[in-house]
């Protein structure tokens, strides 16, 4: 169930981290985008929706691991202190 509700609030604000890498990374002597709204409009109407979302296979996946990570964790406290 947390699991589901991680991705969920992933998918929810995945697009305002790629507009922060954007808005970071422009020129800024000829800035590309203005501000968070025009640069998701931008991004969108030209790009499309899966530019939003580009790379966000490799977030979930990467909860996936931390996940299995920390249920090895508590496998191994489980097993020292018995």
């Amino acid at each position: 169930m947390n699991y589901a509700l991680s991705i969920s609030a992933a998918l929810a604000t995945y697009p305002l981290e790629v507009v922060e890498t954007r808005l970071i990374a422009q020129n800024c002597q000829e800035p590309t985008y203005r501000g968070l709204l025009h640069s998701l409009s931008t991004i969108y109407r030209n790009e499309g929706l899966q530019a939003l979302y580009r790379g966000f296979s490799l977030t979930v996946l990467g909860m996936y691991f931390d996940r299995f990570h920390l249920r090895i964790i508590k496998l191994r406290r489980r097993t020292v202190v018995k």
